[in-house]
């Protein structure tokens, strides 16, 4: 008698290495390395003077195989459980070798193509729609009013993970009540449990407020932006740099795209003060 074999496209388990994402590799050194990082002003709020919480994003990002100052700024916590925002998340799914594009986004619905590696031929439609996020009590806040288009992207991110490739996040967690925590709404807001799906921590902001975007369309604030960047690439010191971050952030700078690619000025702070650091390192 033959037995029908399924092909397999496994990738072999490869050890966590801390020291590929720029870390130490040694505990010790890892938790002084967290010290460091929560004194700078140029971390996320939420982990400012918390080297426990810098420790254990790091031992995430460790886990995820990102840049650590990557997963500082991608890796939330809500209600004591980690989880990400929708860009990191669909930067998760291609790094593990699947592809997803949304490819029809409308202010009523998104759709997306989700090919699993494993499964090539066989594309997934994933869709969420605004009808699902009106009865998850998400659209009474003003970023799902100013942004629906966006918002529906990152719930459709978020579903195309946790309904079929769930390995992709390594235990981050995207259930319904994460994603309830993360918009300020309780069970029975609306009247009904929060259920369904999807949405992401990018998002949050106090009702009213109009989120800070990362406005290539605004001029002078980008020209701004720009000059923060020019001072921190001659800067060789890292207290040099938390000030321009603080500067920055006073004057709502941090979001500002700086370069093609999409980078923000956040981001590219992170990375010089990573580079200084990994000099003083070297040098010492």
């Amino acid at each position: 008698m033959q037995v029908a074999v399924r092909e397999q496209h496994l990738t072999p388990l490869v050890a966590f290495n801390p020291a590929a994402i720029g870390l130490p590799t040694d505990f010790g050194e890892q938790l002084k390395f967290a010290e460091f990082v929560a004194g700078s002003d140029l971390v996320p709020k939420a982990l400012q003077g918390k080297p426990a919480n810098c420790f254990l994003v790091m031992q995430k990002a460790v886990a995820l195989n990102l840049p650590w100052d990557v997963a500082m700024s991608g890796i939330h916590v809500i209600d004591n459980k980690v989880t990400c925002g929708a860009k990191l998340l669909r930067m998760l799914i291609r790094k593990a070798g699947h592809d997803f594009d949304p490819h029809t986004i409308t202010d009523k619905e998104a759709r997306g193509t989700l090919t699993l590696l494993h499964r090539p031929n066989k594309p997934i439609e994933v869709v969420y729609t605004i009808a699902e996020a009106q009865t998850a009590g998400l659209t009474n806040k003003a970023v799902w009013k100013n942004y629906v288009k966006s918002m529906l992207v990152a719930a459709l991110s978020r579903r195309a993970v946790d309904w079929h490739c769930p390995e992709v996040a390594m235990g981050l967690d995207l259930s319904d009540d994460t994603l309830a925590a993360s918009m300020g709404v309780a069970g029975d807001e609306a009247g009904t449990p929060v259920r369904a799906t999807a949405e992401v921590v990018d998002q949050a902001a106090p009702d009213g407020a109009v989120p800070a975007q990362r406005n290539s369309d605004d001029a002078e604030k980008r020209a701004q932006a720009l000059e923060v960047l020019e001072e921190a690439a001659k800067a060789d010191q890292v207290s040099t740099l938390t000030r321009l971050g603080k500067d920055a952030r006073t004057k709502h700078l941090l979001e500002q795209v700086v370069d093609e690619a999409g980078t923000t000025l956040k981001d590219a702070l992170m990375a010089r003060m990573r580079e200084v650091e990994s000099g003083q390192t070297a040098q010492a």
